[in-house]
């Protein structure tokens, strides 16, 4: 019943080419232009190697690939954004002694996918929260879509017993929308993200919400 097994079929039929061109153009293996004094680029399979079926299979669900934290979000905001691929910032501006304020704008803007396919997305991505494994986010009043994922730790070059477990998605209000992951190292209760991240995930909404970060539809 695993996704897994879907997606790794799916990534078996994926031309090595488009497929290592489609994750390039999510920004996995590239630095994503946040402002902070160091960033990873993660690891990514060289065209090469996405010719072997068995490589293109793992990558499909996110095994023989590495991502940092940021390039998983900026990849989910994609599907709440019109297929459009924003550059993170943390600052929004500077202000000199004068007053003088110098807006900070996000650079390298660029539509990746067509509406109509990111609009498929979101709406798997909210029936995932409706039906399925991150249920445990749902909170009456907005809009939430996203999705479980749980990773074994990779350590001394190999997969050990132990897990990560996440959650990324997104939150639409009335006046704002947001873009929100979670991952919880080596987990202690479960490694199942419904019962870790999940939880998280959905306390963050309600915190955005009672300091008016954002407002409910209805």
């Amino acid at each position: 019943f695993s996704s897994n097994v879907v997606l790794a079929q799916f990534g078996i039929l994926l031309e090595p080419k488009f497929f290592y061109y489609g994750l390039n153009q999510f920004g996995f293996g590239n630095y994503s232009g946040i402002d902070l004094g160091f960033e990873s680029k993660g690891i990514m399979p060289s065209i090469r190697e996405f010719k072997i079926k068995a490589r293109r299979a793992t990558v499909a669900y996110g095994y023989g690939i590495q991502a940092t934290f940021m390039q998983i979000l900026r990849a989910y905001n994609v599907f709440n954004n019109d297929g459009i691929l924003l550059e993170p910032k943390i600052v929004s501006h500077l202000k000199d002694k004068n007053n003088n304020i110098f807006n900070i704008k996000s650079k390298n803007i660029k539509k990746i996918i067509s509406s109509k396919t990111a609009k498929t997305i979101k709406n798997i991505l909210i029936k995932t929260v409706q039906e399925g494994t991150g249920r445990g986010t749902k909170i009456d009043g907005f809009e939430i879509g996203g999705k479980t994922g749980t990773a074994r730790v990779f350590q001394d070059d190999e997969y050990v017993k132990e897990y990560i477990s996440s959650f990324f998605g997104f939150v639409n209000g009335k006046n704002k929308s947001y873009t929100i992951g979670v991952s919880v190292f080596r987990p202690s209760t479960s490694f199942y993200a419904s019962q870790t991240a999940v939880p998280i995930f959905k306390h963050i909404i309600k915190i955005l919400n009672k300091n008016n970060f954002i407002q409910k539809i209805n």
